[in-house]
């Protein structure tokens, strides 16, 4: 009996079957009797409440239900009832006591599969059921198998490169009815652009007339054809492509569709031009290759063969017809007649009728004897409903066994990719709800697998609040088609409470209506690199060093700040431009990692002097800037400003060195006039440097006239480099006068600037402006050689200035290791005696860096130049370098000269210099003498030389040359001064 029941079942289908009846059910024992004889029924329950029922049917846990109808006990149709209302898409049979055909007529339209008598039930009938319930269960699973082949059909042909193309033949024209994105992106149109188009949009006006012919007869004729030709883009571009088309018929041998694949060859083609010939002579083979077919006659004789069959055989076409398949496929057996079944023909109005068996495989045999796979159909030819013969259809499939086992290989690597890839997975079953989350992706969460349910709502309560309606809305757009991926960055809830930045990728997969049925994708621990991301931004809008804003914050903050106030009424703003006083002097003292220190320092304090909501920025070096935003007036600013300013002027240690700084800050104070952050920072700028040319230690409020002057300085710095190559400079000279008797000793050598359209610019004005552009070294390295030059001419031509001596002054930018060999240059250039060079270095830069001074005034020394110390008793000198340095002169500062006749205490420090020279051995000249009584105080002093406005104005050099002509060699002082007396040694030291 079980034999009989399990006949025909291919698959060990057990099915599970639910009894509604009294407890005492005879249906319920004979199913229990026949569950030990068969593997069919795998498990059977009888249940006889109303609740039991309705929990069972809510279930929905059986494959066949078997409801027992007793009209004085039972009510079947109820029960049948509650099965359907509870959802029950099973089948459900009703066994009423006796045939009752108003009953089974009810439960047929109730839904019911079928209606039988229980009187009537024997083995047989239940075996039966059984077996089409074993039958349906099998349909189901294939069904569902099916739809899945179908789903990952529709996937690959969407993710194909190759154009995919469906034509429909019983419409005017073969109009396109799908193409794929590979084909929409080949011809440049769009899906709705393609869908109703005629199928010549395969070819273009410029492609060949034979093969368009070809194509067009291969429609008609409802043939398979493959081609290759020229096409064109939406756009007109042109393209090559090889295009495949292939009929499709449905089981009635009808044509129903037309598959197309098209895939552009444009590069290979014009990459193989050269092979276009061998191409050619080989298209006949590449046409005529395909599936072999052959046919055999009921003898199992050879009536047909195409060429591919046999050469895939290996013989040759004459050499097969005629022949017995057995002689060339031993044990082949074509057709097995016993079992075909026969087509159902009414009349002989179709004298020849086919149907096709299902694909089947096997191993053929070559001539030669070697074996290879193939997948084949026969299909038996029928003449007046007579079998006359079979014809079977054949392919190597060799490389798809081959393939086959790759595709394999590729989703076991796939599956274990999966199982320890770093990514989370998910999985969403659009229709169901039903959702999949991998270990891993439970895992990024601190779960495990078991901790967290599979559910859709798990998954959006475990997302941040402020991320959740931004990530449904990524989701839903993509479901509609608007992004092609969904992508999408949040936070995510871990299991420890706090949060984690994810990245989550998915793809929707789209029914044949186009409607997304599967969503999945994976979720990446994107934390770290959110971490990175945001201490970069941090870092790349912060100083470094302090962790103050820096240029670029602040200059955002700036622009947002001036649309507010453009915005607004009375808002009023300030920015406080700060510098460091003598920062570089702190740098170089005690060295930059202690100067680092005390910019953070700065920092620290600058923070504890605003509010909340202002800004400190940090631009670099030892400038800061200062934003107050949204402050009741000026006051307010200055007030923050003396906070400032206060704060820095308390000490601050450094290890253990207390370090006093003090600051210079411009104010500029922000309303509706400002347009642009730059003039703004630019205002304060000026406004601090005016703070600093004060004086330092102050703070100065912008006004108009500072910019004014900052572009006039600007306009002046760019005259100054133009005039260099215009050669406007020249050089005038002033006389030095000895004291003793008046005599001429000398010049000393000063820059002058005549301006091409301002006319002569003094030197205060443009003497600074080349020491800050660096301008001074060229400047002060073409006036000593002038200087020189013209020394030497009047050497040579004037008897009376062989004795003359030059002075020339140096800056500090100029006093550096190069003055050495640009001096000795000069000498091998200009035959001048170095003893009449006389080069001038104020005692501030002596003082600067001592050791390096004396050093480099030993080495000019060597070279017999005469040295002196210009504008003494000014500078920081040191008396204990003093004597060490090579000097022949001291320069005395014209501020002490100019008080000699009216203030007791520069005549008191002249006279210290005149004893300190003494001493030393130094000679002294006296700067600026402008009166008799100054030159007479001088003379009383026993000063050595003079030079001065009362003495001579600076000349020109051709003023200097009529002097010299003239043999003037003496400048007789005014009648009244006081005429030098010689004095002795010890009465030199009394004064």
């Amino acid at each position: 009996m079980s034999g009989d029941l399990e006949a025909g079942s291919s698959h060990q289908t057990t099915l599970r079957i639910l009894v509604v009846d009294r407890p005492d059910s005879p249906l319920f024992a004979r199913l229990q009797e026949l569950t030990p004889l068969t593997t069919a029924i795998g498990e059977s329950t009888l249940v006889s409440d109303l609740d039991s029922i309705r929990q069972q049917f809510q279930s929905n846990d059986y494959d066949l239900y078997l409801i027992a109808h007793d009209p004085g006990q039972q009510d079947g149709l109820e029960f049948l009832r509650e099965a359907l209302r509870q959802g029950c898409e099973k089948p459900v049979v009703l066994f009423p006591l006796e045939d009752d055909g108003m009953l089974a007529r009810a439960a047929l339209d109730l839904g019911a599969m079928d209606c039988l008598p229980q009187r009537q039930l024997d083995d047989f009938l239940l075996k039966h059921i059984v077996r089409w319930g074993v039958g349906r269960s099998q349909l189901q699973r294939k069904l569902q198998q099916s739809q899945q082949n179908q789903a990952l059909m529709e996937t690959a042909i969407a993710y194909l490169h190759t154009g995919v193309f469906i034509l429909d033949p019983s419409q005017p024209n073969t109009p396109i009815i799908f193409a794929n994105s590979a084909f929409q992106q080949l011809t440049g149109y769009l899906s709705e652009e393609l869908y109703g188009q005629p199928h010549s949009l395969l070819y273009g006006e410029e492609t060949d007339p034979d093969t368009i012919a070809h194509l067009e007869w291969a429609i008609a004729a409802g043939e398979t054809t493959t081609c290759t030709l020229l096409n064109y883009r939406k756009q007109g571009e042109t393209f090559w492509s090889d295009l495949g088309i292939y009929p499709i018929y449905d089981q009635f041998r009808q044509l129903s569709h037309f598959i197309g694949l098209q895939r552009d060859i444009t590069i290979h083609r014009q990459a193989h031009l050269t092979l276009e010939q061998l191409r050619h002579q080989n298209e006949l083979i590449l046409n005529s290759a395909g599936e072999g077919i052959y046919g055999l006659d009921l003898d199992n004789t050879v009536t047909f063969i195409n060429p591919a069959a046999a050469r895939m055989l290996g013989w040759d076409v004459t050499e097969l017809i005629g022949q017995s398949i057995q002689r060339i496929l031993p044990g082949f057996s074509p057709l097995p007649l016993a079992d075909e079944p026969r087509p159902t023909v009414s009349t002989s109005s179709t004298p020849t009728s086919f149907s096709v068996s299902p694909s089947q495989t096997d191993n053929y045999h070559r001539k030669d004897g070697s074996a290879f796979p193939v997948e084949y159909t026969r299909t038996p030819i029928y003449k007046e409903n007579k079998m006359v013969g079979t014809v079977v259809v054949f392919q190597d499939i060799t490389e798809r066994r081959t393939n086959e086992a790759a595709l394999r290989e590729s989703e076991e690597r796939y599956a274990l990719a999966v199982q320890g890839a770093n990514d989370g997975i998910w999985d969403w079953n659009l229709r169901t709800g039903e959702i999949y989350f991998s270990p891993r992706w439970k895992a990024i969460l601190g779960y495990a697998d078991s901790e967290l349910p599979n559910t859709l709502e798990m998954w959006f309560n475990c997302v941040h609040t402020n991320d959740l309606e931004a990530f449904k809305r990524a989701i839903n757009q993509h479901l509609s088609g608007e992004t092609k991926n969904l992508e999408h960055e949040h936070r995510m809830r871990t299991k420890s409470g706090d949060y984690r930045w994810v990245l989550t990728r998915g793809l929707a997969v789209q029914d044949a209506s186009g409607q997304a049925n599967r969503l999945a994708g994976s979720q990446t621990d994107i934390t770290e690199r959110k971490q990175i991301e945001e201490q970069l931004l941090h870092d790349a809008l912060h100083d470094a060093l302090t962790g103050l804003p820096n240029r670029a914050l602040l200059m955002d903050r700036l622009h947002h700040t001036i649309e507010v106030a453009r915005r607004g009424t009375d808002y009023l703003y300030a920015v406080l431009f700060m510098d460091i006083d003598r920062f570089k002097v702190i740098n170089d003292s005690l060295g930059h990692m202690q100067g680092d220190k005390l910019l953070m320092a700065i920092a620290q304090r600058l923070t504890t002097c605003i509010r909340p909501g202002d800004t400190v920025a940090r631009l670099g070096g030892d400038e800061f800037v200062v934003l107050l935003e949204s402050i009741r007036d000026l006051s307010a600013a200055l007030t923050v400003a003396e906070r400032i300013q206060a704060t820095l002027e308390e000490p601050i240690y450094l290890s253990d060195q207390e370090v006093f700084i003090t600051s210079s800050i411009g104010l500029a104070l922000g309303g509706k006039q400002y347009h642009a952050a730059e003039d703004l920072l630019r205002d304060a700028d000026t406004a601090m440097y005016r703070a600093k040319a004060k004086g330092r230690a102050r703070y100065e409020i912008f006004n108009p006239g500072m910019h004014q002057q900052a572009v006039a300085l600007l306009q002046l710095e760019n005259d100054l480099r133009r005039a260099i190559n215009r050669q406007e400079f020249f050089l005038e000279y002033q006389p030095i006068i000895s004291l003793r008797d008046f005599r001429l000793v000398g010049f000393e050598a000063l820059m002058r600037w005549q301006h091409s359209k301002r006319g002569r610019i003094p030197p205060i004005d443009f003497i600074p402006v080349a020491e800050e552009t660096e301008l001074i070294t060229p400047l002060e390295r073409w006036a000593i050689r002038q200087a020189c030059w013209q020394l030497e001419q009047w050497h040579s031509n004037y008897d009376i200035a062989k004795s003359l001596v030059i002075h020339v002054n140096l800056s500090g930018q100029h006093f550096d290791e190069g003055l050495v060999a640009e001096m000795r240059s000069l000498l091998a250039d200009i035959p001048l005696p170095p003893e009449v060079i006389n080069l001038e270095i104020t005692e501030t830069m002596l003082m600067q860096n001592a050791e390096t001074a004396v050093s480099l005034l030993n080495r000019l020394k060597d070279l017999n130049l005469r040295l002196s110390i210009d504008d003494f008793g000014t500078g920081y000198s040191s008396l204990s370098y003093l004597h060490r340095l090579p000097i022949d002169t001291l320069k005395v500062d014209r501020s002490f000269v100019n008080k000699l006749d009216t203030d007791p205490e520069q005549v008191a420090i002249v006279r210290t210099i005149m004893t300190l020279a003494w001493n030393l051995g130094i000679e002294v000249i006296a700067e600026g003498v402008e009166s008799i009584k100054q030159q007479a105080q001088l003379n009383a002093l026993q000063c050595d030389y003079a030079q001065g406005f009362y003495f001579s104005r600076p000349l020109g050099a051709e003023q200097i040359e009529k002097l010299l002509q003239e043999s003037v060699a003496h400048f007789t002082p005014h009648p009244t001064a006081i005429p030098y007396k010689a004095t002795s040694s010890s009465e030199r030291k009394e004064l």
